[in-house]
């Protein structure tokens, strides 16, 4: 199966948006840029994932995060065996991703914090310490 390439399409969207946003800044400039950026982040804002987040939702949220990436992985192995899988990719791999984008909003914002931290190398971890009853 060869690989699938981008069509001018794709990469005509892709660059777009950048030239877009590149247009948008010079017209308005920076204070203007910001100020449009605060009306659409105020709007998109309500919809913010909390920062907290109980157990159970945190763990519904870690198995909807994790599911999608195992079935991701193993949908090669697996097209063999369940031939649904070879028929559906594509729509297999739109739900796995919504799937993983809502987990993302379910873990909650510091969870967002977790994943940013991957990226940064001088980050380190701090684990939380327990109460030991004496």
């Amino acid at each position: 199966m060869r690989a699938r390439r981008w069509s001018l399409q794709s990469w005509l969207n892709f660059a777009l948006n950048k030239i877009l946003l590149l247009a948008t800044v010079a017209l308005l400039g920076k204070p203007g840029f910001n100020q449009l950026r605060q009306i659409v982040s105020g709007a998109i804002g309500q919809y913010a994932p909390p920062q907290e987040v109980g157990p159970t939702r945190y763990t519904i949220g870690l198995v909807l995060f994790v599911f999608p990436i195992l079935i991701g992985w193993m949908t090669p192995y697996l097209g063999d065996m369940l031939p649904l899988f070879r028929r559906h990719t594509v729509s297999a791999g739109i739900i796995g991703d919504v799937i993983l984008l809502l987990s993302l909003f379910v873990l909650g914002g510091n969870f967002w914090d977790k994943l940013r931290a991957l990226f940064i190398r001088d980050a380190s971890v701090v684990f939380p310490e327990k109460d030991v009853a004496a």
